[in-house]
This record gives structure tokens, C-alpha cells and sequence, in this order.
């Protein structure tokens, strides 16, 4: 089905004249959603987890569970040029229908697919969402981890009925060539401390840092990852997500080629001393731009002392930027690692945008929420204070 809607036939004057013509559709068709998708992205300023690829990754998540439906929202001016795509999950529980952007806490940010220079305004989408949101019954949009910009581009829909994500993200902008990304990157004392780090790997073995590309070797880097996390996961008392087998199948499938033989969306490396793996990390990628998903190290004090995922990362960025990467993020949370590797703090905005009575219901407690959350990350005190309060988890 596509249905389309004349978003501002009766918006306010003041947004009248740059949003005349404007027409959102809704496309729930699979093959339509694919085709408008991939047609789209090639031109659409967005980021990596919103990419066509990673998505149909991410959708082995599902398995044998009640999957959500899927939908586009397709935002084209009058001559019928796309200004944006907005990909939504939509969910119906106990009365309530929700849309979210697909991928949820494996996305770190969620953005729509924006035309460079022609994306709609903040109040364009506003009005754009409550069309389309009572035509296809949604009663609430929840949009997670919003980038207010990228690569210096504005995204509007940041500013629609939001505020601060609890977390920030940390991005690394390269200017530099890949021979001197440790100078850039890192403090003289720091590199010092890392070249004692590599020394320390090497005299267990030749250490190598690179790409897992066949089957054979990202099987084995995502088994050394997933008993990697494990371990880290028991000795920190936290639930670990990894045990499910419909995120495993996503990582793998994310990892390897894709059914029409394009490049994986996910690039997967492993640092290798000797025979062993130590440490790996994955980022997904789209066009110049890595964002780091995930990292696992080997635990034992030998090893973990000489800080192998980081050691890893920085051989990373050496190869990607001699590629012609431009950018590298690691990620939402502030952690104190991420600082020394990415300066630059990416605002992040978590947007909650209620169409029907349900929704305005629902939203202020959802509201509430994201606000102490934010609370207790941005405090030590309250921090350390959960940390020790939350309950652990089942066995």
C-alpha cells in the first residue's frame, strides 16, 4: 500500500510558502520499501545504521518472534523529488501503537535518509508526522539518539518535540594522513604508553591487526567475541544480550557479503597475537564514515593489561583513513576512553511525539524517563549509586 498525503494543505502561514506541494507517503509494501530505499540512499545524507543493508541485517533480530511492520514514510515536494525517507518499525501492544526507527539499541543513532540541501524543517516534519501518524494509526513516535547534525548538516527532526538523548556520542573528524593519525590522535605520553602496549603483545607473539572477510574468519572472530563478552558480561554481574540467537544470526549476516554480493555493512576485525585472537571490533560503515558498534578483549590481566581493543582501534583508523575514511565514531556513552580517541561530542536528542489522546497520555511518564536517565549518567554520584542498587540478573 502507499497512501499519499497533502501534509499542508492547511499548515500555518509561517511555514506555508516553503512547504507548498509537500506530500508525505506511506509505503508498506516490502518490495517498494526496497526499491525506494536503496534508490534513495545512494544521493541521501544519513547515517550508517540507516542504511538498506544494515537494516535487512538487523532484521534477523526477529527470528520466529512477532516481527514489527515496517514502513516508509517517503517526503517529496511538489515536482515529486524526495526530500527525505523515514523508515519506521511499528509496533501494536495492548492497545497502543508505537513507531520507531528500526535497529533499536544496536542502532547507536537514528536519523531519516535527508536530501543534501532540501531536507523539510523542524516544523515541516512536526506537521508531516501528525498527517501520517493518524493515517496509519500510530498513536506515538519514539525516535532514540538523534543526531542534531551531520557532517555539518542540519537534522531537523532532532528539534521536533525533543531533548537531550542521555548519553552524547564522540566522533573523530580525519585531517590528517593516515602515516600521522597517532601524532593527531594521540598525546606524546599516550603514545608512548601504547608503543610499550604493542611491545608487550608482540613478545607473546607476531601481533597483526585485520579485516575479517571470509566466512570462516568472521565465524571465528564472532565466537571469539561472544566468549569474549561473555566472560566481561559474568564478572560485571550484567545480563548478556549476545545469548540470543536472533542477534547472533544478525551480527553474522551483518558481517558477511550480501545476497546481491555488495560488501557487508559491517566491517569486523580482530587483533590476533600469534594464533589467539585478543581483541575485536566491528563498526558498520557508509560511504567515508565508520561507526563503531561493538568490541570485545581477551580478559586475562596478561593480555587486558596492554589495553588490546585499543591498540586494535588505532590500527584501525591507520588503515581506514589510508582507504580514504573521513570519519570515525565510537559510539553513545560517555565513556572516558572515547575521549582520547574522538574529541568532537555529537549532542544527541531523544524525540517523543504523541499523534493521538493514547500518545499524549503515554508521553510525559516517557519524557520523565529519558530525563533521569540522562540524570543519573551525567552524575558520578548517581551513578554509582544505581550501580550498586540495580538488581542482579537472573541466571
Amino acid at each position: 500500500m502507499t497512501t499519499n498525503l497533502d501534509v499542508f494543505d492547511d499548515a500555518p502561514v509561517a511555514v506555508q510558502d516553503a512547504s507548498v506541494g509537500l506530500v508525505v507517503d506511506i509505503l508498506d509494501d516490502p518490495a517498494a520499501i526496497a526499491s525506494c530505499w536503496r534508490d534513495f540512499e545512494r544521493k541521501a545524507l544519513m547515517s550508517p545504521y540507516q542504511s538498506h543493508a544494515w537494516v535487512s541485517a538487523y532484521d534477523h533480530c526477529w527470528q520466529d518472534r512477532r516481527r514489527p511492520k515496517r514502513m516508509l514514510l517517503r517526503v517529496r515536494n511538489e515536482a515529486g523529488a524526495v526530500r527525505a525517507l523515514l523508515p519506521l518499525d511499528v509496533f501494536s501492544r495492548r492497545g497502543l501503537t508505537v513507531a520507531t526507527m528500526p535497529g533499536a539499541g544496536h542502532a547507536n543513532f537514528h536519523m531519516p535518509l535527508l536530501a543534501h540541501g532540501g531536507a523539510p524543517s523542524a516544523d515541516e516534519w512536526a506537521e508531516a508526522l501528525q498527517r501520517a501518524g493518524r493515517a496509519a494509526g500510530i498513536d506515538l513516535f519514539i525516535f532514540r539518539h538523534q543526531p542534531q547534525a551531520w557532517h555539518g548538516e542540519e537534522n531537523a527532526l532532532a528539534a521536533v518535540m525533543s531533548q537531550p538523548s542521555p548519553s552524547n556520542g564522540y566522533q573523530l573528524t580525519v585531517d590528517f594522513p593516515a602515516a600521522e593519525a597517532r601524532t593527531h590522535i594521540l598525546s606524546p605520553k599516550r603514545r608512548r604508553v601504547f608503543k610499550s602496549k604493542e611491545r608487550a603483545l608482540s613478545e607473546r607473539g607476531t601481533f597483526v591487526a585485520r579485516l575479517m572477510e571470509s566466512k570462516e574468519d568472521v565465524r571465528r572472530a564472532l565466537a571469539a567475541f561472544l566468549a569474549q563478552k561473555a566472560e566481561r558480561f559474568a564478572a560485571q554481574k550484567i545480563a548478556n544480550p549476545f545469548v540470543d540467537p536472533g542477534i547472533q544470526a544478525f551480527l553474522l549476516a551483518a558481517c558477511l557479503p550480501q545476497p546481491d554480493g555488495s560488501p557487508p555493512p559491517l566491517r569486523l576485525y580482530a587483533l590476533l597475537v600469534g594464533n589467539e585472537i585478543v581483541a575485536t571490533r566491528a563498526g558498520t560503515v557508509w560511504g567515508t564514515h565508520m561507526s563503531v558498534m561493538f568490541h570485545s578483549f581477551d580478559q586475562r590481566p596478561e593480555i587486558s593489561r596492554s589495553s588490546p581493543a585499543e591498540v586494535l582501534f588505532i590500527h584501525m583508523i591507520e588503515a581506514l583513513t589510508a582507504e580514504g575514511f573521513t570519519h570515525f565514531d565510537l559510539g553513545v556513552g560517555d565513556l572516558p576512553y572515547k575521549r582520547v580517541f574522538c574529541k568532537e561530542v555529537m549532542e544527541l536528542r531523544d524525540g517523543i511525539v504523541p499523534v493521538s489522546a493514547k500518545g499524549r497520555l503515554l508521553a510525559p511518564p516517557l519524557k520523565a524517563a529519558v530525563w533521569a536517565k540522562r540524570r543519573v549518567k551525567q552524575s558520578e554520584r548517581l551513578s554509582a549509586l544505581y550501580q550498586r542498587l540495580k538488581p542482579a540478573p537472573a541466571a
